[in-house]
C-alpha cells in the first residue's frame, strides 16, 4: 500500500521505503550517511514501550533538523512517551483503535 501510494504522487525518486529491522536497516542508513526530513515508524504495538529509548537513539542521528517523525501505536497505550526524542512540536491523533504521533524535531538536529 505505502508504494502504491508514493507511485500516485509521483514522488518515488524521493522516497525511500526500507522494510526490514529498525536495527539494521538504521546502522545502514548511518555508514551510508543519509539523513531524512520525514520519517514514519510503525513499529510492533506491543514492542514500542520496550525499544523507545533505543529507537530514539538509532533514528535521530538519520534526521535533519525540522524533521517530521510520525510514530504509529495502539490508542489504548494511552499518551505514547518518546524518551530520546526531541521535539519542537507534537500534535497526537486517534483514529479506532491506532494513535498517532506526528512531531517535528528540535531545530539543534
Amino acid at each position: 500500500a505505502i508504494r502504491r501510494n508514493i507511485a500516485m504522487v509521483d514522488e518515488a525518486e524521493r522516497v525511500s521505503v526500507i522494510a526490514r529491522d529498525w536495527r539494521a536497516a538504521t546502522r545502514t542508513l548511518r555508514s551510508d550517511q543519509r539523513r531524512f526530513t520525514l520519517c514514519f515508524i510503525d513499529p510492533p504495538y506491543d514492542d514500542l514501550g520496550a525499544i523507545t529509548a533505543q529507537l530514539a537513539a538509532a533514528v535521530t542521528p538519520l534526521l535533519t533538523a525540522g524533521a517530521t517523525v510520525v510514530v504509529e501505536h495502539s490508542a489504548r497505550a494511552g499518551t505514547l512517551e518518546l524518551p530520546g526524542f526531541t521535539f519542537r512540536q507534537r500534535a497526537d491523533r486517534t483514529y479506532g483503535g491506532t494513535a498517532i504521533v506526528i512531531a517535528t524535531m528540535d531545530d539543534s538536529q
